[in-house]
């Protein structure tokens, strides 16, 4: 059970009506997602940013209870109209991962239905919520497979990305997390040395002892109810979830983009 040394990082994609029934998978539609964070704020739930925590970590500052991180992966366009504002509306601070070589541009979002796609936030949508006071943190250039890359590429995608954010927003971008959630030695390294804080899709809790570059995340599942999210947010997992999976003889499947 999370305590006040324990946070949970709940991890969205796509919040906004099913447009695409292939991208199914990574959509929450508005109406779940508002009464999700309702939810939550009425059972007495804070939210901090990244940044928060890693000072937690650092002996900076205390957390109190029920706490958690709520972070979107990719800057779908979507969440410009269905997330953002509830969020701004309950006072819930955020992080937003953005593949900044494709900021504006539309992205398949299931291998399976390479026709499939979503569209990301403009480079306008990004900057006014930054203005606003949302945290953008970077999630490659490209969306790219860092393990596969060499030293140059790897820079090119960990670092550069960092950089484009920053002329974007003009603002300084601290938080990371990895495409596909995927990281060996080196990449951990770079991002390490480039972050303050990175996050994987590794389910569980985060205590003072899980590595700052290496946070984990769970994953809110499109059928998912109130009590999942709560469940998650509490236990960085839903026990409802996995009991249906076992139910239907498998388990959670990896999710089609991260």
């Amino acid at each position: 059970m999370q305590s006040s040394g324990q946070v949970a990082a709940l991890l969205y994609h796509h919040v906004g009506p099913v447009t695409e029934p292939a991208c199914m998978g990574l959509t929450v539609t508005p109406e779940a997602f508002s009464r999700q964070m309702s939810t939550l704020v009425a059972l007495g739930w804070n939210a901090i940013t990244p940044e928060e925590w890693a000072a937690h970590v650092r002996g900076e500052r205390d957390m109190p209870s029920r706490t958690v991180m709520i972070t979107f992966d990719d800057a779908y366009a979507d969440l410009a109209e269905h997330a953002l504002p509830v969020l701004a509306k309950h006072s819930l601070p955020s992080t937003v991962f953005v593949p900044t070589s494709l900021v504006g541009k539309t992205i398949p979002c299931n291998p399976r239905s390479p026709a499939a796609s979503l569209p990301l936030m403009s480079a306008s949508q990004i900057r006014e919520w930054a203005d606003r006071g949302v945290s953008f943190g970077a999630h490659s250039r490209t969306h790219a497979d860092l393990t596969t890359l060499d030293a140059a590429q790897l820079d090119a995608e960990v670092i550069g990305s960092r950089d484009d954010l920053v002329a974007l927003t003009g603002r300084a971008v601290t938080a990371f997390a990895y495409p596909y959630g995927k990281l060996d030695p080196a990449v951990h390294d770079v991002v390490a040395q480039s972050y303050d804080v990175a996050f994987t899709i590794d389910e569980g809790l985060n205590d003072r002892e899980t590595p700052l570059a290496a946070l984990r995340r769970t994953m809110v599942q499109h059928g998912d109810s109130v009590v999942d999210v709560c469940l998650r947010a509490r236990y960085g997992k839903s026990v409802l979830q996995s009991i249906r999976n076992v139910a239907r003889g498998g388990t959670r499947p990896e999710p089609a983009r991260s």
